[in-house]
C-alpha cells in the first residue's frame, strides 16, 4: 500500500473473493482499514455474497 491507495479494497492473497473492507490510511506504524461491515452498516445496505 502505497499514497493514494485510499479507498482501495483490502482482500486476503490467499482467501480470494473474500472483501475485508477499504483502505483508510497508513502510517510508520502500520496500515489502517475500515472494516467491510462497519462500511455496509454505516450505509444501511447488505452485501450479496455467492
Amino acid at each position: 500500500m502505497f499514497h493514494g491507495d485510499s479507498g482501495g479494497s483490502v482482500a486476503s492473497y490467499w482467501d480470494r473473493g473474500n472483501l475485508y473492507g477499504i483502505v483508510a490510511a497508513h502510517d510508520t506504524w502500520g496500515y489502517y482499514h475500515t472494516p467491510i461491515d462497519q462500511i455496509t452498516a454505516h450505509m444501511g445496505v447488505t452485501p450479496i455474497l455467492n
